[in-house]
């Protein structure tokens, strides 16, 4: 008996659990022909048929409130504005109706709301993105600036250094040539009363 009275209780409180999920109907505890009971919300008759909980006029309406608001819903957000309207007039819930409306309307205005914040985030990660990325390309462009001036240095330094090498090669040419042409140059020798000069490397006198 204990056991029972334990079950029993077990499942009435499992019913009135998932009973606001349903809006307070009309709970049944129904007698089953192989024995035992079962909780459900369809009356029933017969020995040990109780009613565990009676749902009052005001659960009642929230249920039927609940369920016109469902439907209402379900219409206008698939786009069927007039079948909408036509259950509301059906039903006497004009009042419910606008409020589904008003109620849609700042959901949509939220959802645009979030869809316009994402997409001015997303805009900014954007431009942060290229930002960085011009970063790194002047970065690049001036370490590119920076070798290419060292680069034009250094060819600069050798470009003056082999012009200074070709200038002292050009005067010792010279310098060869005067010395070939003086030592060429017939020269008047007063001791011998001759005039003197150098052939294939001898001294020739007449």
């Amino acid at each position: 008996m204990v056991s029972r009275s334990i079950t029993f209780g077990v499942a009435v409180a499992a019913v009135f659990l998932a009973a606001p999920l349903a809006y307070a109907q009309s709970i049944y505890k129904c007698p089953q022909h192989g024995g035992g009971y079962e909780f459900t919300d369809t009356p029933c008759t017969g020995p040990g048929a109780t009613v565990v909980h009676k749902a009052t006029a005001g659960e009642v309406a929230a249920k039927l409130n609940a369920d016109d608001r469902q439907a209402m819903a379900s219409m206008l957000r698939s786009g069927q504005v007039a079948a909408a309207k036509q259950y509301a007039t059906a039903h006497h819930q004009e009042a419910l109706y606008n409020s589904i409306v008003v109620s849609l309307v700042q959901e949509q205005a939220a959802a645009e709301q979030r869809r316009q914040q994402e997409a001015e985030i997303a805009r900014q990660r954007q431009a942060q993105a290229v930002n960085n990325q011009l970063d790194s390309l002047s970065a690049q462009n001036q370490q590119l600036q920076e070798q290419v001036s060292a680069q034009s240095q250094e060819l600069e330094f050798q470009r003056q250094r082999a012009a200074r090498a070709n200038q002292r090669a050009r005067s010792a040419q010279d310098a060869a040539m005067r010395a070939q042409q003086e030592a060429q140059t017939p020269k008047f020798n007063p001791q011998t009363g001759q005039w003197c000069q150098q052939i294939g490397g001898t001294v020739q006198c007449n």
